[in-house]
């Protein structure tokens, strides 16, 4: 009589094994969301802009936000970015849109040039100390540039562009 009391408290059904089995496949595919999510953002990232990104996290905590630290990446033969960090925030529901609004982030971004680019811009490398852009990738390999501010102690680069209504109304003034 007292093994059947014993066997009855520790017997499980079917039903609650199935259960706990489903809610560990959800909290699975919920933690591993951001992974994919943002592993699919690199991928479109660099086959719309002929972008290279070395060394990506394997793992992604937050969907929509990706810091990057050290970065390594190759843009088509004319830069290559070699240290410092990057953050990079985009809206989550733009990967099935079109339109990608990125906003990016940087610091200590060491940048080499390509042969062509250093005759233009006069030296080899650049340290920029601040990097900060918004940039709408848009179908195909158009790319929209709404600013962009980047400092060094030898090159500023400062660029914003003022829609089409507040320049209307700028010139009104």
């Amino acid at each position: 009589m007292v093994r059947t009391v014993f066997a009855v408290l520790f017997k499980t059904s079917r039903l609650h094994v199935r259960r706990s089995r489903l809610w560990i496949l959800v909290l699975i595919f919920l933690i591993s969301l951001p992974t994919f999510v943002n592993h699919f953002f690199f991928w479109r990232l660099e086959r719309r802009l002929g972008l290279k990104v070395h060394r990506k996290p394997w793992v992604f905590l937050l969907p929509g936000s990706i810091s990057l630290n050290p970065v390594l990446m190759d843009w088509q033969g004319y830069f290559s970015v070699r240290s410092g960090s990057l953050k990079i925030n985009y809206p989550m529901l733009s990967l099935f849109t079109n339109q990608y609004p990125l906003f990016l982030e940087g610091k200590r971004l060491a940048v080499q040039f390509s042969p062509e680019l250093r005759k233009a811009v006069g030296t080899d490398q650049v340290i920029f100390d601040h990097f900060a852009a918004k940039v709408i990738l848009k179908s195909g390999r158009a790319m929209d540039i709404e600013f962009l501010d980047a400092e060094s102690k030898t090159i500023q680069f400062h660029l914003s562009l003022v829609p089409q209504k507040q320049s209307a109304l700028l010139q009104s003034i």
